[in-house]
């Protein structure tokens, strides 16, 4: 299936049921003006983390199609989705927002529960009926943190058609407690490696977009890794949410005012999340990242954010079970973290014959 045959099938699929279907690559200030109205935002959600996700993404598939889309029904908007298709050798689909995983669809503060309720099930629909046409067996989707209580619709509908489920788990900082209390709550240890990093080494936080020490920490990020993991593109996505106030970077230099680590963190009007990091290796016994990341929950708490989301957590007894570097950032992350959330992995069987409740 091409591009325009796949969009005909997703408005077709909704305006059977009355919603109007926008498609974010073709509106981004619809997609904004949507987000607006929900009550929590992950920044995963944010327009230039759908278009990060579609450029790291496609370098990969020989095609790849941004079908992330705004719901509405009778002009007043309900809902965004972030969705992709990839395609890769022999017309091998498959059906994605970020991590290999379809995300729920965020719905609109103002909608009734019932109103939720029939859209999440025309959405769990839509990938059924997506999947069927691209002759995909298996779907894998994601439910997590989204600062609400209990099970979410999404949660439960895709347990109703028979979804197997896997926990995993995140890492989450509470901004909303004094910034006393959550420094205090920091491991020992960490607080002795931020103090002596504090007095080490020169810490900014760019604000405004200044290009030269962009580049050079994007110079540091491929010479740490050996090569350029990343394309050109996403370097620019990132930029551009630093010069439009939804990102911020901190980093630390020496004497010399060469950058020796930095880490990027995106925002909504709600969450922060880690993004990038790179630290000069021949200093990897240093206290470059304790320090970086005291430097930004001081930087979030000025933003007046709710939740850092710092990242997933790793155990042992994961299967597959994590590497020893998995395990070693877990143990870093953690110990700025102050909530361990479930987030939930699903894996539905399309073709399994189960007993459904999306009638």
């Amino acid at each position: 299936m091409n591009n325009n045959k796949i969009r005909d099938l997703i408005i077709n699929h909704f305006s059977d049921n009355d919603f109007e279907v926008e498609f974010r690559s073709d509106t981004r200030s619809l997609w904004d003006k949507t987000l607006d109205k929900v009550n929590y935002i992950p920044c995963n959600y944010l327009n230039y983390s759908t278009e990060y996700e579609y450029e790291y993404q496609r370098v990969f598939f020989e095609e790849c199609f941004d079908i992330s889309l705004i719901l509405k029904k009778n002009n007043i908007l309900m809902s965004v989705w972030p969705l992709m298709i990839t395609k890769k050798d022999e017309n091998i689909y498959n059906i994605t927002s970020y991590d290999n995983a379809i995300y729920p669809p965020l719905t609109s503060k103002n909608l009734s529960n019932g109103q939720k309720k029939d859209l999440i099930k025309l959405c769990i629909k839509l990938i059924k009926k997506l999947s069927k046409n691209l002759n995909l067996s298996k779907l894998k989707a994601i439910d997590f943190f989204k600062n609400e209580v209990g099970v979410s619709l999404w949660h439960q509908y895709l347990i109703q058609e028979g979804a197997y489920l896997n926990l995993q788990y995140d890492l989450l900082l509470n901004l909303n407690e004094e910034l006393s209390l959550i420094k205090r709550n920091f491991r020992k240890s960490s607080k002795s490696l931020i103090n002596k990093g504090l007095k080490l080494w020169k810490n900014t936080i760019m604000r405004e977009f200044n290009p030269n020490k962009w580049e050079e920490y994007k110079k540091l990020h491929i010479t740490t890794s050996g090569r350029q993991t990343r394309s050109d593109m996403t370097w620019e996505i990132h930029a551009k949410q630093i010069k439009e106030k939804q990102a911020f970077l901190v980093y630390l230099e020496n004497t010399k005012n060469e950058i020796l680590g930095g880490g990027l963190f995106c925002f909504s009007k709600n969450e922060c999340s880690y993004r990038v990091g790179v630290y000069n290796r021949s200093l990897s016994d240093m206290p470059l990242g304790h320090t970086v990341q005291s430097i930004a929950i001081n930087e979030m708490k000025k933003l007046n954010l709710q939740w850092y989301n710092i990242g997933p957590i790793f155990y042992n007894s994961f299967n597959p079970k994590p590497d020893k570097k998995e395990i070693s950032i877990s143990h870093f992350k953690k110990s700025f973290s102050s909530h361990i959330f479930a987030k939930y992995e699903f894996k539905l069987n399309i073709n399994e014959k189960n007993n459904t409740y999306l009638a």
